[in-house]
């Protein structure tokens, strides 16, 4: 009865002992052949296809180890217990470039926001959503064949009005005035010297001059008046 005893206490005991020394085993099967793997963020592996692993939970990641912007990517996250053996396939979902017009628009899966454009995602995403205030929401369908999609929204908002005084013809007609105004009264100060000059000497070549600058003063003022009519009327009439 001992021996018995003695045997069943042997055998529960090396069950118990190989328990706890039987490892986990993952196996990663994919058709990518240059990959990095992280598990739980801090375990890093390359182009390694088998893991012996304890139990417990399990984050992974796996890129493809390549310089393009589009390289693929997958990750997961799962639950492995004594002494099982849990295979993953791997499809690496490659990247795409959302890029719009306006920019920065939000770019939403489901209600989650992923960023603003131009943004990179995954092409796991089936489809996204894009807003920006003032514009039409529109849903994109990732399409797997394109590495780039190109959106545009359509404006809905109210247009902002300008302002006269920020237009350029504004500051056209402003400039004008002013230089055309200090050209006739530039003239108008020279015809008076000039007719100054005349009643001292007598001389007729300043009374000749007096009347030029005379004329060019009354020309200047008058398209001075023309300037600050039209003005006047595209700021209170011309809507």
């Amino acid at each position: 009865m001992k021996s018995l005893i003695k045997i069943i206490f042997v055998f529960v005991t090396s069950i118990s002992a190989y328990s706890q020394d039987c490892d986990s085993k993952l196996l990663l099967k994919t058709d990518i052949s240059n990959f990095r793997v992280f598990i739980n963020d801090s375990l890093e592996y390359k182009d390694q296809y088998e893991y012996q692993l304890e139990k417990g939970f399990y984050n992974i990641l796996v890129m493809e180890d390549s310089d393009r912007w589009d390289a693929g990517s997958f990750s997961d996250s799962f639950f492995i217990d004594s002494c099982e053996t849990k295979e993953l396939i791997l499809k690496l979902s490659s990247n795409v470039l959302i890029d719009s017009e306006p920019l920065d628009v939000k770019v939403f899966a489901g209600d989650s926001l992923l960023g603003y454009t131009p943004i990179i995602i995954p092409k796991y995403f089936n489809t996204v959503t894009l807003k920006k205030f003032g514009y039409s929401e529109r849903e994109i369908v990732i399409d797997q064949r394109f590495s780039k999609i190109n959106a545009s929204l359509d404006f809905i908002g109210e247009a902002k009005k300008e302002n006269f005084f920020d237009k350029s013809l504004s500051k056209v007609l402003i400039g004008s005035l002013i230089t055309l105004g200090a050209a006739s009264a530039y003239f108008k100060l020279k015809a008076d010297d000039y007719y100054d000059e005349y009643l001292r000497t007598g001389d007729v070549k300043y009374k000749d001059r007096t009347n030029d600058y005379d004329l060019v003063s009354g020309v200047t003022l008058g398209l001075t008046q023309i300037n600050f009519g039209f003005l006047i009327y595209k700021i209170f009439f011309d809507n």
